[in-house]
Parts: structure tokens; C-alpha cells; sequence
């Protein structure tokens, strides 16, 4: 470009013109020239130096940069108002936030501190006591099985012998399954205030589909007998109702037997003269809620008397605290009975 010429936007950038200053003092361009940076874009405006600066020598000129120079300091100065109290907003929003997360969080210490202070208000029955109870009760909701005589005989087949039928493959699906749902149990059950609610419900609801798939997969490695004993080891056909739900604690609970089965076997029980086996666990369980009905109910009392409190009412709006104290249930009932009850 010749030194004779200034372009239009090294007179609004470097001299610190405007549109509507051009306009005023200078009018139409000198000249026009290709732009050479963008060929599509529009000519690039000249202006003649020697006519620039007279235009800035003028008095009405001077007066005008005058102004633009107020109205520019101005409007920085309005800028740096405004950024100021756009920051003090939001620094008061923060300790605003700060002060309700430390609400929240020293609610939920107390909450904790309360549920932890309910105990259990009975001692637990030993194994052998569970048994007998069971046994019992059963033959009693049995009638036609003769009590007289028989002999109680408890045999735990483990869960190698249960899926050798199936093969050393169907077992190492089963295996590494459990690993994966052990993870996902021990990540959801920290008692801790995340709202993780939804992810757990799709979690959980993908394991137990591939639960179904794994037993399902071994009816065409064993036979007819055999197939039907897994499924109903592992309780097949309430796991495919459940598996679809939003029941976050039947899905556990299938998750937890799973778990439980291929680590631990299935236990029965076999009743001498009768073909009949029975899931001990299972039953064990209905008869620990039966046994302590009127304490465990009286254990929730206090536990949905706390939840319920004015004094969580901040920390109860911002997170689902029943959960807090539906595990704190569970909790006391594992242990308790931890051989039949799991969180």
C-alpha cells in the first residue's frame, strides 16, 4: 500500500476514528483497492493521509475527539462497574452456596449421628436355633409330610458341583459377572449424599438382565434336570419380572443372591422319608422378619421419626435422606444375621 493512503480500519484502530467521524470530516473514500487478503471480500477503502490529518488539525475536529474521549473513558468506567458487581454477584452466590452446602453438611453428620444412635433392640438367635425354627414352622405349614421321626439334614452344595453339568466356560460367565456386580454393590452402597438414584436403577437393571442371559445361556449345555435346578437356585423366574422394574431393592436382592450363590452354594435342607428340598436361606430369612416383627417395626419407627424431623428439612429437600435410614435398616439387620442379610 503507498504511504500517501491510510485504510479505513487503520483509521478507527491506530487513529482511533468512527464510522460516523468519517462520515462527518472525511466523506467518500479516495480511493478503492482490491483486497488482497480476502478475495471475495468487499474493495478496501483509501483515505489520503494529507487530508487525514488536516481533517485532525481542524477545531471541530478536536472538539469532537474531546468528546469521544469522554464518552469512551465513560463507557469504561461503566464497564468496570458493572464487572465489578457482576463479580460481587457472583462472589455472593458462592458464599451463599458455601453457607448452604455447610448447612447441608453438618445436617447430614447429625442425621448419620442419629440413625447410627438406633440399635437393635433384641440379641440375635444362633444358627442352630434359625434351623430349628424354620424346620418347624415348615412342617407345620406341611401337613402332609410326617414330623414323627424325621431327621433334619442341612447340605450346602457348592456352586462349582451346581454348574459342572454346564461346562468350564458357563462357569467363568458366572464368575466374571460376580466380580462386576460386586463392584456396582459396593459403589452404591456408600451412604454418602449423591443423588445417584437413576444411574443405579439402569446399573442395576443391566446386571440383572445379564444375570438372566448367563443362567439362561446354560439350558443348552446340561440337561433337563439340571437346568431347571440352576434356575430355581438362582430363583429365575422372579428375577425376570424384576429385572425390568424401578425396584431398586428386589434388584439388589437378586444381585445379592447371585453373588451370595456363587461364592457361598446353595444351601437345602432335606427333610428323611420326604423328596422335598427346601431353599433354607430363603426361608431362614421369613422366619428372622417373623421372629422379630414387633422390634424390627418399632426399629422403623424411630428411623422414619428422625427422617422426618424439621431439623433435616433443608438436607430432606436437596436428597432422598429415606434412603439414608432404609440402609441404616439394613444395615442393623446385617449385623444382626449377617449370614442371611446383606447391604
Amino acid at each position: 500500500m503507498s504511504a500517501e493512503f491510510i485504510t479505513k480500519t487503520d483509521l478507527k484502530i491506530i487513529r482511533g476514528w468512527t464510522d460516523a467521524a468519517i462520515k462527518k470530516f472525511l466523506g467518500d473514500e479516495d480511493k478503492n483497492a482490491r483486497n488482497l487478503k480476502y478475495r471475495n471480500a468487499s474493495p478496501v477503502c483509501l483515505y489520503l493521509i494529507d487530508r487525514v490529518k488536516q481533517a485532525e488539525s481542524s477545531e471541530e475536529f478536536q472538539q469532537w475527539r474531546q468528546r469521544s474521549e469522554k464518552r469512551r473513558e465513560s463507557a469504561r468506567k461503566a464497564a468496570a462497574i458493572r464487572k465489578q458487581r457482576q463479580e460481587e454477584r457472583e462472589q455472593a452466590a458462592i458464599e451463599e452456596e458455601n453457607k448452604k452446602r455447610e448447612l447441608l453438611e453438618y445436617q447430614y453428620q447429625r442425621l448419620k449421628n442419629s440413625l447410627n444412635e438406633v440399635l437393635l433392640p433384641f440379641q440375635p438367635l444362633s444358627y442352630k436355633e434359625l434351623v430349628a425354627l424354620t424346620c418347624n414352622t415348615w412342617l407345620k405349614e406341611n401337613p402332609n409330610i410326617e414330623p414323627l421321626n424325621s431327621r433334619i439334614e442341612v447340605e450346602t452344595i457348592s456352586f462349582p458341583v451346581l454348574i459342572r453339568p454346564f461346562g468350564v466356560h458357563q462357569a467363568k460367565q458366572f464368575l466374571a459377572l460376580t466380580e462386576r456386580i460386586c463392584d456396582a454393590l459396593d459403589k452404591y452402597n456408600i451412604a454418602e449424599p449423591v443423588d445417584n438414584y437413576y444411574e443405579q436403577i439402569t446399573h442395576y437393571q443391566q446386571l440383572c438382565k445379564e444375570c438372566y442371559k448367563v443362567i439362561t445361556d446354560c439350558k443348552a449345555h446340561g440337561s433337563k434336570n439340571e437346568y431347571k435346578a440352576l434356575k430355581k437356585s438362582f430363583n429365575l423366574h422372579n428375577l425376570s419380572e424384576v429385572m425390568g422394574t424401578r425396584d431398586v431393592k428386589g434388584m439388589s436382592t437378586h444381585l445379592y443372591n447371585f453373588v451370595d450363590l456363587v461364592g457361598n452354594g446353595r444351601e437345602i435342607v432335606h427333610l428323611q422319608g420326604s423328596q422335598s428340598c427346601v431353599n433354607l436361606q430363603q426361608l431362614i430369612k421369613k422366619q428372622i422378619i417373623s421372629i422379630h416383627s414387633a422390634d424390627l417395626e418399632e426399629i422403623q419407627v424411630k428411623l422414619n421419626t428422625i427422617i422426618t424431623s424439621e431439623d433435616y428439612r433443608e438436607l430432606a429437600a436437596e436428597y432422598d435422606i429415606t434412603k439414608w435410614a432404609h440402609r441404616r435398616y439394613e444395615e442393623l439387620l446385617t449385623n444382626a444375621y449377617p449370614r442371611f442379610f446383606k447391604r
